[in-house]
């Protein structure tokens, strides 16, 4: 059975990477500093004791195998893509552990925990104590990447503020209870934590209860006045690794809870299988709902990272636009129809196309009189009695015409064809101006003028699935 692969996510300087040292019970990862380790996505992986190292990649590609011991030596560094490192340590076994960038540092930091995010089964979300979660924040943003990869996670409320170091601190309660009031859109997992999700600890307790007394966190100046502040010495370290709450975090690694993480990565590999059987990524579907679903982007021809969408890019590659070499576009179908794509023809699959009318005739019919080309006929002009009548002997305009009355031949009572034959000859209308009103054979109103040309619709939404 492969490794289960949690990730390690929260605000910046929430306490992830003091997490790691107390799952591992050693100090590697470095906390609250450095750059590699704090900017980049490290993953902790097994290794037999005497296969401990770690290796490196940079942005230029290459990639660096050392010594586990010289890991602290590139805390500064900053071409450093991602960081493996191989431990002796049992948890490793079935865990594979994914420290993330702190999310509200900077934007390539948030970048590349988010990019990390599609990697991995579970999550442990850690919140701070000095400050409740908010719509705007980092954490909360990450969570709605969690609920589009439908990644489960679990809520931790860790105490960095040193004066609410205890579990059990009302303000800290009030805390975690609106964080949570938050995450109602996505809830945490609960089992095996409390049952109400108020999930409360100390990391920095527990770290001073299982450290060296020369550690260089626990001889922080910071921490050394809080130790003191609650009286905590190495005579009460046992008593102190109990009032962090740490075991509430052991439980989250048993073999109990490990069947239950199985199992649930276990349904939601088959659910994502049969979704990509069933729609594709690349798939364009409309929406009668005014808001993006998970897993979809608007086809708004908006342009995107390939790194960040690599599945979507396979799929329709620069079909529909390319910026460089690191972005695509989407389709944009905003105030467009969609037109079956013919092989056949010259037209580029993808390509937009202008609106357009096509060359045609239109032949004047109102079901009296046909205008057309005419030869040898005759022009039949009733008069009844007193009538004014044309002169038709010529093609003369109507202004000019002349106006002739001839009394009837009947005594009034009657009409006298006026007529006469005519050669071989054509009727030309020139029209200045003519009106849109014909009738529908519909609804029997008018056409409206308009500034384009269409059938009746409805707008929906237009997304395509992006993962």
């Amino acid at each position: 059975m492969k490794p289960f692969r949690i990730g390690i996510i929260g605000e910046f300087q929430s306490g992830k990477s003091l997490l790691i040292n107390c799952l591992l019970q050693r100090a590697v990862a470095t906390v609250g500093k450095g750059v590699a380790t704090t900017h980049t996505v490290v993953c902790y992986r097994y290794a037999e004791k005497q296969d401990e190292h770690f290796v490196y990649c940079k942005e230029n590609g290459e990639v660096y195998d050392e010594a586990i011991n010289d890991l602290h030596k590139h805390d500064t560094d900053t071409d450093i893509v991602v960081i493996d490192v191989y431990l002796n340590c049992s948890l490793l076994k079935d865990y594979e552990l994914i420290d993330m960038p702190g999310f509200g540092a900077n934007t390539a930091d948030n970048r590349s925990a988010r990019k990390a995010l599609k990697t991995i089964d579970f999550a442990l979300l850690i919140a701070s104590n000095e400050k409740t979660m908010g719509e705007e924040c980092e954490s909360f943003k990450d969570l709605q990447e969690l609920q589009q990869h439908s990644i489960p996670y679990y809520f931790i409320l860790n105490c960095v503020n040193a004066d609410r170091w205890k579990c059990s601190n009302s303000q800290n309660v009030y805390i975690a209870e609106k964080d949570l009031s938050l995450l109602e859109f996505y809830k945490p997992s609960n089992y095996p934590l409390e049952p109400n999700g108020i999930n409360i600890v100390n990391l920095m307790w527990y770290w001073y209860a299982i450290s060296q007394p020369n550690d260089e966190l626990v001889n922080r100046d910071e921490y050394i006045s809080s130790f003191e502040r609650y009286h905590i010495h190495a005579g009460v370290r046992d008593k102190v690794s109990q009032a962090s709450n740490f075991s509430l975090i052991n439980r989250l690694f048993d073999m109990e809870n490990r069947v239950l993480l199985e199992l649930k990565r276990d349904f939601k590999e088959e659910i994502e299988r049969v979704k990509r059987e069933l729609c594709p990524v690349g798939t364009i579907q409309t929406f009668a709902f005014n808001c993006i679903p998970a897993g979809w982007l608007p086809c708004d021809g908006r342009s995107i990272e390939i790194e960040i969408y690599p599945e979507l890019y396979c799929a329709i590659g620069s079909y529909f636009g390319r910026e460089g070499d690191k972005c695509f576009r989407v389709p944009d179908l905003r105030g467009r129809f969609i037109r079956g794509f013919d092989g056949s023809s010259n037209r580029r699959f993808g390509s937009y196309q202008e609106d357009a009318f096509q060359s045609h005739l239109h032949i004047f019919n109102d079901g009296k009189i046909k205008l057309s080309n005419s030869g040898n006929h005759y022009h039949p002009l009733w008069c009844s009695e007193y009538d004014t009548v044309y002169d038709v002997s010529g093609l003369v305009s109507s202004d000019k015409a002349k106006r002739m009355c001839y009394p009837t031949t009947t005594g009034g009572s009657g009409k006298t064809d006026l007529g006469h034959y005519a050669g071989a000859h054509s009727h030309e209308i020139t029209v200045s101006e003519c009106p849109i009103g014909i009738p529908s054979k519909v609804d029997k109103s008018p056409l409206k003028m308009e500034d384009e040309t269409r059938p009746k619709n409805v707008a929906l939404l237009y997304c395509i699935k992006c993962y």
